[in-house]
């Protein structure tokens, strides 16, 4: 299933599927593709991922840096200079021998290498996010997820601007979110410094709809959504605010790197019992019925908050 974040109102998130290495033992890395890595599977299944050459990463990965997947052989052309804890990678993409097509990145795979761009993140894939390596440690586990060819989707026109968008998985859609400042979207939740990772992790929470912050996502099909900053104030916060009611949108959830703090409760309806057993106080905004983690939450916590059109 999908859940779509507002560019225009038009995209949809991918649920990204976690890559275990070949032969069991220790993961070796993760990849966190766009709409999957192969036509014949769903996004969120697992892949083996084995590293070929080095036999292990190291961050930023050498150019020659190679890697096998199920349906795909990967091999780093180069990467941009690092920004902390991620960089941004040129890869040339080859069909796995045993797969007649797949998809992987926006690109249909054939007979021939295709090039895309894949973010690298200093991290490994622990219940749904990235959990960052601390100091130099080598060799390690990293992340893949599928980028664009631009740092700025912006530049690009409209049409190419939905496709790029629409190859990305969580990762990549959270660290290229294109700022919209009508409806009061910040974007660009990259992974930089420690506070910078936190708002990183929250959107990934946020955008895969991991209420429990436990890495199980509930999205909804084609349900579009604005997430913003949660401290935002003031009279343009107001506007903005309004904007989106305008739209038919509705403050869904308040969020944090561990996953919502409160929830609208027809979203809190659809939640495994368990997941819902986590939200015990009841509060009610705007007439509007909020569940939340806690007596002290407050739906004007958070590090970010989303507004969706709440369409089950």
């Amino acid at each position: 299933m999908k859940r779509i974040v507002c560019l225009l109102c038009l995209q949809w998130i991918c649920l990204p599927g976690t890559a275990v290495a070949a032969g069991g033992g220790q993961p070796q890395g993760t990849l966190l593709a766009g709409v999957g890595i192969d036509w014949q599977r769903t996004a969120t299944e697992f892949q083996p991922l084995s590293v070929t050459k080095p036999p292990k990463f190291v961050y930023p990965p050498p150019p020659g840096t190679r890697f096998r997947l199920a349906a795909a052989y990967v091999v780093v052309d180069n990467c941009d200079p690092p920004a902390g804890p991620y960089t941004r990678c040129a890869m040339t993409v080859y069909l796995a021998k045993t797969h007649k097509r797949s998809f992987f990145c926006g690109k249909w795979l054939g007979g021939q290498g295709q090039r895309v761009w894949m973010y690298v993140l200093n991290g490994y894939a622990k219940f749904g996010v990235v959990a960052f390596h601390d100091g130099t440690q080598d060799p390690r586990e990293l992340t893949f997820a599928c980028a664009a060819q631009t740092t700025d989707l912006n530049e690009l026109r409209l049409d190419k601007q939905m496709a790029a968008w629409d190859a990305l998985g969580a990762i990549g859609k959270c660290i290229l979110w294109p700022p919209n400042t009508n409806y009061g979207v910040a974007g660009k939740f990259q992974p930089a410094t420690q506070d910078l990772s936190r708002r990183f992790t929250t959107c990934v929470r946020a955008a895969r709809a991991d209420y429990c912050g436990d890495g199980v996502t509930y999205t909804k099909d084609r349900t579009p959504i604005f997430l913003f900053e949660g401290a935002d104030a003031g009279a343009a916060a107001d506007q903005a605010a309004t904007m989106r009611r305008s739209r038919g949108y509705l403050y869904e959830a308040n969020w944090d790197e561990n996953g919502a703090l409160c929830v609208i409760h027809s979203r809190y309806q659809s939640l495994d019992p368990v997941c819902q057993g986590k939200f015990k106080q009841t509060k009610v905004v705007d007439g509007q019925e909020y569940r939340c983690k806690s007596s002290s939450a407050d739906l004007q916590q958070g590090v970010l908050k989303d507004d969706s059109t709440l369409r089950d």
